[in-house]
């Protein structure tokens, strides 16, 4: 009899640490499957140059508008290659760029090397994800109980977002991990007031900082939560814990800048917002200082120039707004609304299910209300709050990435075994823990069902992802991840010809994962089609933004590429009438020529 019972609380405990050892392994390998497969997006063009130049030259002014952390971890594998000898030091002058074509001319000359330093590099900053899936778990137990810990963890593990950019070399995944952990570590050391406390909240957030500006969102929540939740007995710990909180977010945010600039006199800076300079419009050429000439000027700086310098280049892409596509829309800036409605076609709807649940939790027990759901709620709001009041642009969806695993910590209250007040209360909690298993079951399954293909997911209530370029574009359909899929789609279908890419997101050059040449020609000029059918392969965020191609929008695509590309069997009449209107095509060669 004590054997067994001895063997029944051994299950207890272990049960969760097995589950979350199985949901770790599966991550894993999900991060590891998109990260091989994946040709270089946008973002990591730029990225990997800027990390590289970072590594030989110690450059922070590249990429300014991130920290170096997540740049410097994802290009050290490939700091040890040959890359480094055919990085050369590039003539600019900010607020240029430079970083996005020098990468991809780096990817030219080197696409083996570049991949595969890419692909190392991406599995280091992946284990940010898996460190994602454990906070949301030990948070979401400590709000509920091992159960709703689970729930958090898993929604956060297979959400299809963080598995497509956690396995990137990519900020975004990164710092709203580091920003749950840092806000879960508050939550202990405002509990506990100890020094090893204050410590571990002071390493997550500083390392938060360096990731991504986002985090210093959280700097005016911490301190209202202290002048909050200090009693009078408390003050003097309190004060002295807190500084030893600014001192180590200091030297980790100024140790990869090196200390550069640190103590520089405010109005030695020169800025090209408009909220730094003072400038009427923002405008490359014109910068300026509003506190120069003040008393404001000879104040020294406390961080890095270059992290002042990346906050103000930041603002200033917002100040001068960016092209944005939303709902059949373009506009030259984005919606206040745009993040927001990014979440709704593009969360599972077994998440929203959760989440909704989670809400509903939250209000039924708030006479329970604890410091820990009302902070993972208002870090949540604020985010999303921010971000919509900053509506300069309105094409990059991961921004909102910071305001998930809050949401998902939230989603644990459902499971709270607080509330026992009457039979039918009871009932109901069980409801809501039955609902919230199954919304959470829901979006596993939503999501494994498109894997690998998570980047273009949309949820079945706006179709689905072939659906998707009616709703967003850039990085929520075609962010050039399957340019090697189309190399491989010629391949398979010799075929299906004569066949036609429409693309604004890959160069040609680029479709070569080796020294070789790709197999598309580009034209201006439209060869003799024949009075039977024809292939068209189009780009989503093509089919988005371009006036042309809107009379694709009526036809059913016969089969997409991973997502990211829909390809359209269309008449030889239809392609005579609309494809001279496309400036450029891309014409792929004949079975016979394809080589």
């Amino acid at each position: 009899m004590s054997t067994s019972g001895t063997l029944n609380r051994w299950v207890v405990r272990t049960w969760p640490v097995a589950l979350m050892l199985v949901l770790l392994s599966l991550q894993s390998a999900c991060l590891g499957w998109h990260a091989y497969r994946s040709s270089p997006v946008h973002d990591e063009f730029g990225h990997f140059y800027a990390g590289l130049a970072y590594w030989k030259y110690g450059d922070v002014q590249l990429f300014n508008v991130n920290p170096p952390l997540i740049r410097g971890l994802g290009t050290f594998p490939a700091s040890r290659s040959s890359l480094m000898n055919d990085l050369d030091r590039t003539d600019w002058e900010p607020p240029d760029r430079p970083e996005f074509l020098a990468g991809r001319r780096l990817f030219l000359q080197h696409p083996s090397d570049f991949q595969s330093g890419l692909f190392r590099g991406r599995l280091l900053v992946s284990v940010f994800a898996l460190v994602g899936t454990v906070v949301c778990y030990l948070w979401g137990r400590d709000l509920s109980n091992r159960l709703g810990g689970l729930c958090a963890a898993t929604l956060w593990a297979f959400q299809p977002q963080v598995l497509s950019h956690g396995s990137l070399i990519t900020n975004d995944v990164p710092v709203a991990v580091m920003m749950v952990a840092s806000a879960y570590l508050f939550t202990k050391w405002i509990q506990g007031r100890t020094v090893i406390h204050a410590t571990g909240f002071a390493v997550a957030f500083g390392v938060a900082l360096i990731c991504k500006f986002t985090a210093l969102l959280l700097v005016p929540l911490f301190a209202m939560w202290i002048l909050i939740t200090t009693r009078a007995n408390q003050w003097k710990a309190t004060l002295y814990q807190s500084g030893l909180c600014l001192a180590i977010c200091w030297l980790i945010v100024c140790l990869p800048y090196r200390f550069a600039g640190v103590l520089q006199p405010l109005g030695e800076h020169e800025f090209f917002s408009t909220t730094l300079s003072q400038n009427d419009e923002p405008v490359p050429s014109l910068t300026g200082n509003r506190f120069r000439g003040t008393f404001l000027a000879l104040l020294p700086t406390l961080v890095p120039a270059q992290y002042l310098q990346g906050l103000d280049r930041q603002q200033y892409d917002f100040d001068r707004g960016l092209s944005s596509y939303a709902w059949g829309s373009n506009h030259t800036r984005s919606w206040w609304w745009f993040y927001l409605y990014s979440m709704m076609v593009k969360l599972p709807l077994g998440t929203w299910l959760a989440i909704g649940l989670g809400l509903a939790a939250t209000v039924r027990r708030f006479q329970h209300f604890n410091q820990s759901i009302a902070l993972a709620a208002t870090s949540a709001m604020l985010i999303l709050f921010v971000i919509s009041v900053k509506s300069g642009i309105g094409q990059q969806v991961r921004y909102v990435i910071p305001a998930y695993p809050f949401l998902f910590v939230s989603v644990a209250n459902a499971f709270s075994d607080r509330e026992t007040i009457s039979r039918r209360t009871h009932t109901l909690s069980n409801l809501m823990r039955g609902l919230a298993i199954f919304g959470c079951l829901l979006s596993v399954s939503a999501s494994l069902r498109v894997a690998p293909d998570w980047m273009p997911f949309f949820n079945q209530a706006v179709g689905g992802s072939s659906q998707g370029f009616r709703y967003l574009y850039n990085d929520a359909t075609d962010w050039e991840q399957s340019r090697y899929d189309l190399e491989d789609w010629f391949q398979q279908h010799p075929g299906d010809r004569p066949a036609f890419l429409v693309t604004g997101t890959v160069a040609r050059d680029e479709l070569a994962r080796s020294d070789t040449t790709a197999s598309v020609q580009v034209t201006s000029v439209l060869p003799a089609i024949p009075d039977g059918d024809c292939w068209l392969i189009v780009s989503q965020s093509s089919l988005s933004l371009r006036s042309d191609e809107k009379w694709l929008w009526d036809q059913t695509p016969v089969d997409s590429i991973h997502g990211a590309f829909l390809v359209y069997k269309v008449s030889g009449q239809q392609c005579r009438e609309n494809l001279n209107a496309i400036p450029e095509i891309w014409r792929v060669p004949e079975e016979d020529s394809a080589q």
